[in-house]
């Protein structure tokens, strides 16, 4: 489009050229007639011619102004086409750039949450392990409060005839106390408080223990002793109260216990299902 404006404008030219050459060589040549009118006619035609001819011009200009303006444009188009067609580049890499980040943000979102479960399974099997071991101990604390309990009243009604027992008590298990320490299960920290009887039972049981060596050596040491008897009374008194003031809060804890246990169990194999 540009070369055939610049073709009609070159055409224009040559021919506004070639009408106004002829004009005045026919103006030129022609025997110039006489008297006034004649010279009138020739002014006229004279000033016909030039404002023909500068109408031509201003024509000519008036495309020459078409033309530059088009070009202009034209150009202006062609930048615009680079400067849209770079930032569709632009956006169309920003967009493989944030697709591809967003597949590395759910890649490592699924890695974590793979991560957590198996974090919170570990833990969960953890906690059981603890709990269980705890239960176990407890259970077995029971037994040996009663037979101790037994024991105690077996000797106390012997005492007065100046007999005792021969077979030694039983101490209290403490030793899943220091594994709890070591990892106490989220589970004790939650609910109506578990942790402080537990705490409190254990702090009792080391007590017991203490009380019974106490009266295992004096018993072993003391036999010939006149007041043996009024003494082992006073051991097995305190022995007696001490067992039964620890024997409900721990059946409470084994009820609490394996119920915690069942409980985690039964979380588990419904995980293991889905």
């Amino acid at each position: 489009m540009r070369n055939v404006l610049w073709v009609t404008a070159l055409l224009l030219l040559f021919s506004g050229t070639a009408l106004a050459y002829f004009l005045v060589r026919g103006r030129l040549l022609r025997p110039a007639p006489l008297g006034d009118a004649s010279l009138g006619l020739d002014i006229v035609g004279i000033v016909s011619l030039a404002l023909n001819v500068l109408l031509f011009l201003i024509a000519i200009f008036s495309l020459y102004v078409a033309v530059v303006t088009y070009v202009g444009a034209e150009k202006s188009g062609h930048e615009q086409q680079v400067t849209l067609d770079a930032s569709r580049k632009a956006l169309e890499e920003t967009s493989g750039i944030l697709k591809a980040s967003a597949k590395d943000f759910r890649d490592s979102a699924e890695a974590a949450r793979g991560q957590y479960e198996l974090l919170q399974a570990e833990r969960s099997e953890r906690d059981e392990a603890v709990l269980v071991a705890i239960t176990d101990e407890v259970v077995s604390n029971i037994k040996i409060l009663e037979q101790n309990q037994n024991t105690l009243r077996t000797e106390l009604g012997a005492l007065p005839e100046g007999k005792s027992v021969v077979t030694p008590l039983l101490l209290l298990h403490t030793g899943s106390w220091e594994l709890l320490k070591a990892s106490i299960p989220e589970r004790l920290f939650a609910g109506n408080g578990t942790l402080n009887p537990v705490t409190d039972a254990f702090a009792m049981a080391s007590a017991i223990n203490e009380t019974i060596r106490s009266r295992e050596n004096y018993r072993i040491s003391n036999g010939a002793m006149s007041n043996f008897s009024s003494r082992m009374k006073l051991y097995d008194d305190d022995l007696v109260a001490k067992n039964a003031s620890l024997l409900k809060p721990v059946k409470e804890l084994e009820a609490a216990f394996t119920a915690q246990v069942t409980l985690m169990r039964a979380m588990k194999r419904s995980r293991e299902s889905k």
